[in-house]
């Protein structure tokens, strides 16, 4: 048998080592992708008449219910505004027709205080009548209806009702110089006060000038 030398054996194992790494490096390269070749850009989409008029629609559309909905919010907004508005005028009109029998009430006591003289007043009897009087005044002022001044004050047809007239040159011309029936007015919802009922009183009237004739010169 024989045997092959050293260098031979070698050089024959070296070409066979390069054959093995090339047929790997070719799998390699078919197993492995290639790389996309980047060609020209895709056309891009365009519109169509149609598309477009669809698009303008629908743009309308959305404006349309937009406008639908803000002026609904509106029409809330003003519905609950009223709604408030009616129901403190409701609430002021049933305050007025439910307050108005309780100061009838007070006029009987204030007319039976200034009628009684200053004994009676001090009596048990009167000095009960004059703490329901009290009494019934704190209950109004729960409801937001108090009794207003009028004597000294000007005269005012919207919170006065003039009885009687008398002239009286100390004062100024239409000045309440006396209350005959105290007026009452209320708070409204809003702050404001409005009258209950006006005040019966006499008013100041000026002196009529005396002329004195030619002949009684």
């Amino acid at each position: 048998m024989t045997r092959r030398s050293g260098p031979e054996r070698s050089g024959r194992m070296s070409t066979e080592g390069h054959e093995n790494e090339s047929q790997a490096k070719g799998v390699a390269d078919e197993q492995t992708p290639e790389p996309e070749t980047s060609g020209e850009e895709l056309p891009r989409h365009r519109l169509t008449d149609v598309e477009i008029d669809d698009l303008v629609n629908r743009a309308k559309e959305r404006d349309e219910l937009f406008d639908r909905l803000q002026r609904t919010v509106a029409d809330y907004e003003n519905f609950k505004r009223r709604t408030r508005r009616e129901r403190a005028a409701d609430q002021e009109r049933f305050l007025v027709r439910f307050v108005e029998p309780f100061v009838s009430v007070l006029d009987d006591l204030s007319l039976a205080l200034h009628s009684a003289d200053e004994a009676a007043a001090q009596t048990p009897l009167g000095q009960g009548v004059h703490m329901i009087h009290q009494k019934f005044l704190s209950a109004l002022e729960g409801f937001r209806v108090r009794p207003f001044e009028s004597q000294g004050q000007p005269f005012d047809p919207e919170r006065h009702e003039a009885l009687q007239q008398v002239a009286d040159p100390s004062v100024p011309d239409k000045t309440v110089l006396q209350e005959i029936r105290r007026g009452y007015e209320y708070e409204t919802s809003d702050g404001e006060r409005q009258v209950l009922r006006v005040a019966q009183v006499v008013v100041s009237q000026k002196p009529a000038e005396s002329t004195v004739s030619e002949e009684e010169k």
